[in-house]
């Protein structure tokens, strides 16, 4: 076994299994550029020993958090300074990573025990195999801060079925536990007492399908303490809300509604950006084919809303003032112009498209 403390991963090799630990706790693991680079390297490394490892495991140090996203605090501190080539920076790398999971020549691991959003909830994502305990949290509630759900997170989202995609990506909703599998967004449940144990099979696993097999193993150990699926009893009116091809029909079906579900969905998204609102949904609804072309989308569209006036109202409003009341522009749903949605999806000059970083 060897283990490297880096500044903000722990890194460890036991037998043929690879560990990266996310380790920036205070901070719910939040992604920055350093922490980004140490897992790049990490990765290009072990990229060398491939006849030598079976998977990579990825989790986060602490009892609370996997990893809560880009951290926006950061970004916002950029913006605030005009270095807007940090903003460029930190989003290429969260993409990278996200892109390098999907491609990587190891097998991966996401093992989640805590909070999951953002670009976690894309490396979580684009695992070769996604985990989640009971103590799992996953959301993605970009549209409260002026952004759209991003690090690759549409593609999937797109084809869920009951539209429960395009429901969790408007509203941010928080699934826990076991209703995260339910909706088909992880692979697998292991309760978190058998996370060690999962880990010591791990190490002797040969081939990705043994670390199928193993993950599967306790899948089943665990199927006792799966709790129902929370959205059950909503899936019907939650498809029947959020088929339509505008925010304003989706908002219109709800207020046709007269279950508290139905109200109380309308009153979250009348608290979001409404510029965010339209442009998620058509975000969700493209019909991606790969990884690459949703994150490069994902790019032209972040690359504007975070230089965008909601982004910084959003975030100042929700970590810095913390009054919650974000003072939106436009404020309406009906003042947000298609062709202004539509200059959010254009092609940047080529020179700031999305390039993966290769390596590092």
């Amino acid at each position: 076994m060897s283990k490297q403390v880096r500044t903000f991963i722990v890194s460890e090799i036991r037998n043929r299994l690879s560990v990266i630990t996310l380790n920036r706790p205070l901070q719910l693991n939040a992604f920055f550029p350093p922490l980004i680079d140490e897992v790049l390297l990490e990765m290009t490394f072990w990229r060398k020993h491939v006849d030598k490892l079976s998977s990579v495991l990825i989790k986060g140090a602490g009892d609370k958090a996997f990893s809560a996203g880009g951290d926006v605090k950061f970004l916002l501190q950029a913006f605030k300074e005009r270095n807007l080539g940090m903003i460029s920076l930190q989003t290429q790398g969260e993409y990278s990573l996200v892109h390098r999971l999907e491609t990587y020549s190891i097998p991966t691991v996401a093992l989640v025990d805590g909070i999951c959003m953002g670009t976690g909830g894309g490396i979580f994502q684009h695992s070769s195999f996604s985990v989640v305990s009971e103590r799992a949290i996953f959301a993605m509630p970009e549209t409260a801060i002026g952004i759209v759900p991003d690090s690759g997170v549409a593609l999937p989202f797109g084809r869920l079925d009951h539209k429960l995609g395009v429901y969790l990506g408007l509203t941010g909703a928080r699934l826990k536990g076991a209703s995260i599998y339910h909706a088909g967004l992880s692979d697998f449940f292991v309760s978190s007492e058998y996370h060690e144990a999962l880990e010591t099979a791990l190490e002797s696993a040969e081939t990705k399908e043994a670390v199928k097999g193993i993950l599967k193993e306790f899948h089943e150990k665990s199927r006792d303490r799966q709790t129902p699926f929370s959205l059950e009893p909503h899936l019907s009116e939650i498809e029947n809300s959020f088929s339509h091809s505008t925010v304003e029909q989706c908002m219109e079906s709800l207020s046709q509604s007269s279950t508290q579900f139905a109200r109380e969905t309308k009153s979250t998204l009348e608290k979001m950006s409404p510029t965010a609102l339209k442009a998620t949904l058509r975000h969700i609804n493209t019909p991606y084919k790969t990884l690459l072309e949703c994150l490069s989308m994902d790019y032209r569209v972040i690359y504007r809303l975070c230089r965008s006036h909601d982004f910084i109202e959003g975030v100042s409003a929700l970590l810095v003032d913390k009054d919650r009341e974000p003072k939106w522009r436009p404020a309406s749903l009906s003042e947000v112009t298609d062709e202004q949605i539509d200059s959010l999806f254009q092609r940047l000059p080529t020179e700031d498209e999305f390039e993966p970083i290769v390596e590092r």
